[in-house]
């Protein structure tokens, strides 16, 4: 099903203010960028970019649909403002689907890029 139009980010121009200005994550799989834009309070947007280091264009569309679908699974959880650029590192191709939607949790929990469930909060 993919992200929506306006969850994508679309220019190039986009992508690399999130290269430059942003936070760089390195994580099992991906590499992660996040920028929180000042130009908007509300939106999340995503980028992905899936290089030929990872293998040929069947192998590249699958990761990207991979990790499209990661994203928009944990969507809801993100918090807003943000952008966020995810680069494919070569041994994500072998890995499950599940251990690419754990992966991006626990990296996006490390960076504090989750929104806090109440059921995790502790009561007063």
């Amino acid at each position: 099903m993919g992200l929506g139009k306006q969850f994508r980010l679309g220019k190039h121009s986009r992508y690399t203010l999130v290269y430059k200005s942003g936070t760089r994550t390195e994580c099992q799989f991906f590499t992660l960028y996040h920028f929180f834009p000042q130009d908007r309070n509300t939106g999340k947007r995503f980028g992905f970019a899936v290089t030929r280091k990872v293998g040929n264009a069947v192998i590249r569309n699958r990761t990207r649909r991979q990790l499209q679908e990661a994203i928009r699974s944990l969507q809801a959880e993100i918090i807003e403002p943000l952008d966020v650029v995810l680069i494919a590192k070569p041994g994500s191709t072998a890995r499950s689907f599940e251990d690419i939607i754990e992966a991006l949790r626990k990296c996006l929990k490390k960076k504090k890029l989750l929104q806090e469930s109440p059921e995790n909060k502790p009561e007063p």
